[in-house]
């Protein structure tokens, strides 16, 4: 499976998924953190830019890469982060519509921010072109028929309604004509009562 991939592909996926997740230290005590001993804080911009990383490498190679234990041994880093990430996307699936998902890990790749034009025509262009829709699905946890879903709520001015929603659940900000992604962090672990 390594040598499916660069040096520089597998480092650039190193750095990607370690910085998607900050160690922090495990309570003294008998509590034992969720992820083996280790209680983490997930930034959710990085998790989702290693998860496109990771899409862009893995089809680039055709390779699997579908289980985060694989993933994480192959790139010799703690499953820790990823799971995490893959646990956040789940969540996000399930408790948002789907085209404002997809709109939400579009922006993500535009840390800088996107005009409403360009982040339209950026959802649009992965609606319907997106290449790799089998790796899309399963890294983003997202099934095809959300996809579906997704792309059919495009009509009248959806756009302006899923900015209205994101806005509305605090996911994004604006600066002029910019709209930025709302950078969150997740904290994993136990905490005594």
């Amino acid at each position: 499976m390594l040598d499916s991939i660069t040096v520089e592909e597998k480092n650039s996926l190193q750095r990607a998924w370690s910085g998607a997740a900050i160690t922090e230290s495990t309570p003294a005590g008998p509590e034992k953190a969720a992820f083996r001993g280790v209680n983490l804080r997930l930034d959710l911009l990085k998790a989702l830019q290693a998860t496109w990383e990771t899409i862009k490498i893995a089809a680039k190679v055709k390779l699997a890469l579908y289980t985060a234990p694989d993933l994480a041994t192959m790139l010799e880093i703690g499953v820790e982060s990823i799971s995490a990430a893959h646990t956040i996307l789940e969540s996000l699936v399930q408790t948002m519509r789907p085209i404002d998902y997809v709109t939400y890990i579009v922006l993500s790749q535009k840390p800088a921010g996107m005009t409403q034009a360009e982040l339209e025509s950026a959802v649009n262009d992965l609606l319907d072109h997106g290449e790799n829709r089998d790796e899309l699905s399963w890294y983003l946890r997202i099934s095809a028929d959300r996809f579906a879903r997704a792309s059919q709520a495009r009509q009248g001015k959806w756009m302006d309604k899923v900015l209205e929603k994101l806005s509305d659940v605090d996911m994004i900000e604006r600066e002029g004509d910019l709209i930025r992604f709302k950078s969150r962090n997740f904290k994993f672990g136990w905490q005594p009562d």
